[in-house]
């Protein structure tokens, strides 16, 4: 099976906001582990 993760917009939204930390710091953690185990940003995202 080939699936693809795909991250919402607002993950990386979160990822860049500096007035919600928590978030933040959990968004980068995602985007991190979704960049290692092949994630996909699709182009309605972007």
């Amino acid at each position: 099976m080939n699936d693809r993760i795909f991250i919402d917009s607002n993950i990386l939204v979160y990822s860049i906001d500096d007035n919600e930390p928590k978030k933040q710091s959990v968004a980068n953690k995602i985007i991190w582990q979704l960049a290692e185990d092949g994630g996909t940003i699709s182009t309605q995202v972007l």
